[in-house]
């Protein structure tokens, strides 16, 4: 019906190619959205591995998990001084202190 030096069929190609290159791209759209610490990350694997499939899920997932930096540290439990280091059966959970946002 149409011969490729039609208007409408650029118009319908540009149109098509646009819409494509945003899903590409929708893992590092999420990532900047949610602001992702691992933007630069999302968006490496995006651009270089999602046209496997594989690999856009992947960046798809990492985008929407979220990895939180923990705000606590560690107070070593009133005993011994072999109690004082962790995983060395003393202090246990309850040695965790979540800290009031005095990061220093």
């Amino acid at each position: 019906m149409f011969g490729s030096s039609h208007p409408i069929v650029h118009v319908l190609l540009g149109v098509g190619i646009a819409i494509l290159v945003v899903l590409y791209f929708v893992p590092t759209f999420i990532a900047i959205a949610r602001k992702h610490h691992w933007i630069v990350r999302i968006l490496a694997v995006n651009l270089l591995f999602g046209w496997t499939m594989i690999g856009w899920v992947v960046a798809l997932h990492m985008s929407s998990t979220s990895r939180t930096k923990v705000n606590a540290y560690w107070r070593p439990p009133t005993g011994g001084a072999g109690s004082q280091l962790p995983g060395s059966g003393g202090g246990g959970p309850s040695s965790f202190i979540p800290s009031q946002g005095d990061d220093k």
